[in-house]
């Protein structure tokens, strides 16, 4: 069971803070490119639209230009992330602020154009793990069919259309792995966790180095109350890439719902030394850590560097006092 206590309170009001603002809440996107060094476009390059606590809250396929659009979004702060899974190019991420611009309050529109550039992954003299394939897969023209449509559905707003031709896409052929990849994923960010689970474990019997399909198994795990089985498919998305800081964090997560506080802190730490400085929600999941650990004056530091980086968090004054009764305790 995950354990709460001195941060209980402050955390729900944090975690379920948001881009909660409405105004242009249909109007608003970003839009952009996505090129390798040599500026030419990338296809079917999988794009994930994150709030500003990393949680995915839209992913797309780029289209045969290379091209990405997320619409209808709250004002607010994102995160544009370009997967590596099945690439032999680094993941990368970009920070976006939506902030509409109008002389009158509450109106305007944001848009922003963001082109990405993605590196070559530099090949290592003994490498860790084999160097990231393509996943190649001879599909029937139907189900291909029926897949590339529902994409297209799903970029345009049409979700149960979308789904349901995915879901025929996947029964015209039962073990195509991007249909199941991307419906598992689907249900995942729509808080349907057992059928995600289901999907995403078929799709891993197909492509058992897939990345998204093995984090989605941990991350539906976790959300279910199967915090060992969590932990082990975390455990395992670090084996396949361990440049994804998501990964190192949400295992040190799982680590610490176990109660397994000193390897929660260096799975954490890990996931600071691949993000770089500058990522509120680290912060906060080390201090939560730290405060179990009773290392109470460095929980307090910690979430002094969350509000550093997160300086219109919601409760802000609840988490200031916080900090203020951690400093006075003793370790």
């Amino acid at each position: 069971m995950q354990k709460i206590g001195l941060f209980f309170v402050v955390a729900v009001a944090i975690l379920s803070f948001g881009t909660s603002e409405s105004y242009g809440q249909d109007r608003n996107r970003i839009s952009g490119f996505v090129f390798d060094e040599s500026r030419r476009p990338l296809a079917d390059v999988y794009v994930e639209l994150q709030n500003d606590f990393y949680s995915t809250l839209s992913r797309v396929r780029t289209n045969g230009v290379g091209m990405f659009n997320f619409a209808g979004l709250p004002s607010g702060r994102y995160v544009i992330k370009v997967l590596n899974s099945g690439t032999n190019y680094e993941e990368q991420s970009v920070s976006i602020a939506l902030i509409p611009v109008s002389a009158v309050a509450g109106r305007g529109v944001a848009s922003e154009h963001v082109d990405i550039y993605l590196r070559a992954k530099k090949p290592r003299s003994a490498p860790l793990k084999a160097p990231a394939v393509v996943y190649a897969q001879e599909v029937p023209s139907e189900a291909r069919t029926l897949y590339e449509a529902g994409l297209n559905d799903l970029e345009n707003k049409k979700d149960k259309e979308g789904l349901d031709k995915i879901k025929r896409s996947i029964e015209a052929f039962p073990d195509y792995f991007l249909a199941l990849d991307t419906l598992g994923n689907e249900y995942l960010n729509r808080a349907e966790y057992e059928a995600a689970y289901v999907l995403l474990t078929k799709a891993l019997t197909v492509n058992p180095r897939s990345f998204s399909s093995t984090f989605g198994v941990g991350l539906s795990a976790f959300r279910l109350g199967r915090t060992d089985d969590a932990a082990a498919r975390f455990k395992e998305a670090v084996a396949i890439d361990n440049g994804s800081a998501n990964a190192h964090l949400w295992l040190g997560i799982a680590y610490h719902a176990q109660g397994k506080l000193d390897d929660a802190f260096r799975s954490i730490k890990e996931a600071a030394k691949v993000a770089g400085e500058g990522v509120p929600e680290i912060h906060w999941q080390l201090a939560r850590v730290l405060n179990d650990k009773k290392e109470y004056a460095e929980a307090a530091k910690e979430l002094e560097l969350f509000l550093k980086y997160r300086p219109d968090a919601a409760n802000r004054e609840k988490i200031q006092e916080t900090i203020r009764t951690l400093k006075q305790k003793k370790s």
